[in-house]
């Protein structure tokens, strides 16, 4: 039952801060965080039985918040800045009196080959989770937020089985579970953006979620080209989502879904449990030598959600995507034709929470009043790119290649950021 063994103890320290100051405003906000993150995980390996083996493990980790925010007025002299006014205190993005999450677990899998033709693999995790968060009274959102100790327990499991009918054909089928315990950014965060903020949620709870997976994998005689097509369906329970909320404490406006923020009034969202979702989606991958010496592979993923009236589109549901690769070796030298691509992301399909950016695609409609109709959503796109590698000695490679050919502006779904543009890339690999 113990033929090998690891254990693995691990300490970080993160310290981040933003620092903003609106455009013709004296006033610089600084919200800064430390975190010291602690971990220790153990694995360990045996087969204690013909055809059975075994792996289970422990694991234990602690992360300890700390935020803090201020603001100083700038001191000007003619064009220079000269000074700064004593510290204001203003919300802190977490919880201003300190934070902490911690979670213990253990885990068992077993697999058992009763044949050449038949695997099984089963799997249980014990997980226990707990959250406290502390607010002070100091620049508060909401005066009714003082500490939460949310703590929960949850028990998972894996299924699988793989049957081989024959040497070319395999045949997998899988049944999970899984669950989320809510972290500090979800339970406590503060952040405007867009003139929407994001308040604490005090009320918010795990959300599980259940897998149905199962696939056929085709290999040639070769036993190098293959097709291997899976799809899956999962119900996600109290999904956590972002939605309207009120801060029932607050009287800064009259309106009962909006505050007063950093001197502007801004609407309020928190993260909350919205009931049961479906996600679906299925893949294709492949490889296939189209002749000596060509050959191509590549995959396909389709995902996609159910739509609900009262909550809006699922968010984080990309569109459909894929890449392929044609390539072509001899001797020494192995090139590759890369294609890589995306479907659009139409507005109606995005979040209404504005968990994937939808005010960060292009604008169609400048005047529109709704967004709807105000922004494109992601645009398709697809992209080629060359690389290449020669085999200069036995433990030296050379790598080259030229990355976004037709130097397309772009961006992957919820990026953000747009990706790299025309690229030329240059690379030496030594094995000593």
């Amino acid at each position: 039952w113990l033929k090998k063994g690891t254990l693995t103890a691990a300490y970080q320290n993160v310290e981040e801060s933003r620092v903003n100051r609106k455009f013709g405003s004296l006033t610089r906000s600084h919200q800064i965080e430390k975190v010291d993150v602690y971990s220790i995980n153990t694995d360990f390996y045996g087969n204690i039985a013909q055809g059975h083996s075994l792996s289970y493990g422990l694991e234990w980790t602690y992360n300890k918040i700390r935020s803090q925010g201020y603001a100083l007025d700038l001191v000007l002299g003619l064009d220079d800045i000269i000074g700064y006014s004593d510290r204001i205190t203003i919300p802190s993005r977490y919880p201003s009196d300190g934070s902490s999450a911690s979670s213990f677990a253990g885990y068992l899998n077993w697999i058992y080959r009763t044949n050449d033709r038949l695997t099984i693999n089963g799997g249980l995790r014990l997980t226990s989770s707990k959250i406290i968060a502390r607010w002070n009274d100091t620049a508060p959102v909401d005066k009714l937020l003082s500490t939460v100790d949310l703590q929960s327990e949850a028990l998972t499991y894996t299924l699988a089985m793989t049957y081989r009918p024959n040497e070319r054909w395999q045949i997998n089928s899988l049944i999970s579970s899984g669950f989320r315990t809510p972290n500090i950014d979800d339970i406590g965060k503060i952040r405007e953006s867009n003139g929407i903020l994001l308040v604490p949620n005090s009320f918010l709870q795990p959300e599980y979620a259940y897998t149905f997976e199962s696939g056929i994998k085709f290999t040639g005689q070769d036993k190098i080209n293959f097709i291997d097509l899976r799809a899956f369906s999962t119900l996600v329970s109290r999904h956590i989502v972002r939605s309207d909320f009120i801060v029932f404490s607050d009287t800064s406006t009259p309106n009962e879904n909006s505050i007063l923020y950093n001197e502007e009034e801004v609407f309020t969202q928190a993260n909350k449990n919205l009931g049961d979702r479906f996600i679906y989606g299925a893949s294709l991958q492949g490889k296939w030598m189209l002749s000596d010496p060509f050959e191509i592979m590549g995959g396909i993923t389709y995902t996609t959600a159910d739509q609900n009236t009262d909550y809006g589109p699922m968010p984080s549901i990309a569109p459909l995507f894929g890449t392929f690769t044609l390539s072509h070796k001899i001797k020494n030298w192995r090139t590759l034709l890369i294609w890589k691509f995306s479907e659009r992301k139409h507005p109606r399909d995005y979040s209404w929470g504005g968990e994937d950016g939808f005010n960060e695609t292009p604008v169609m409609n400048p005047i529109a009043v709704d967004d709807i109709d105000k922004y494109y959503g992601m645009p398709s796109w697809n992209i080629w790119s060359i690389m290449s590698q020669y085999q200069l000695r036995k433990n030296i490679v050379l790598n080259v290649g030229l990355k976004n050919i037709f130097d397309l502006h772009y961006r992957t779904f919820a990026s953000g950021i747009s990706a790299e543009g025309r690229s030329l890339q240059l690379g030496l690999k030594v094995k000593i």
